[in-house]
C-alpha cells in the first residue's frame, strides 16, 4: 500500500486511487498542462479499462491530488488548466480520441 509520507499511515482506498491514476497516466513537469475535465475524462475511462469502483465522484474530487503534487490553477481570458501535469501520450489517443497537439498542451 501507498503511505502519506507526511504521517506514516496508509492512505484511503479513494487517497489510493487517487495516487494511483496520477501515477498511471500523468506526467509531472514545469510547463506541462492538462485542463481539469480531460484529467476527469482520462480518469473515468481508465476507471473503466481497469474495472474498478470509481470513488471519486467529480472532477473536484482531483483537485487535492494536484494540489499535493504542486500543480497550480491558471486561467487566461479564454481558457483554464493546471500548470505541472500533461496526461501521458497514450492515454490522449486512448482516452479522449485526440493527439496531444490537437489540444492546448506543453
Amino acid at each position: 500500500r501507498i503511505c502519506d509520507e507526511q504521517i506514516g499511515e496508509p492512505l484511503t482506498a479513494k487517497q489510493e486511487q487517487g495516487a494511483a491514476f496520477l501515477l498511471s497516466c500523468c506526467e509531472f513537469k514545469d510547463q506541462a498542462r492538462a485542463q481539469l475535465m480531460d484529467l476527469w475524462g482520462v480518469y473515468e475511462d481508465w476507471i473503466k479499462r481497469h474495472d474498478r469502483p470509481m470513488l471519486l465522484h467529480s472532477s473536484r474530487e482531483l483537485v487535492p491530488f494536484l494540489k499535493a503534487r504542486q500543480c497550480t490553477r491558471k486561467r487566461s481570458n479564454e481558457d483554464r488548466w493546471w500548470q505541472g501535469i500533461a496526461i501521458r501520450h497514450e492515454y490522449y489517443e486512448i482516452s479522449l480520441g485526440l493527439e496531444q497537439s490537437d489540444t492546448l498542451c506543453f
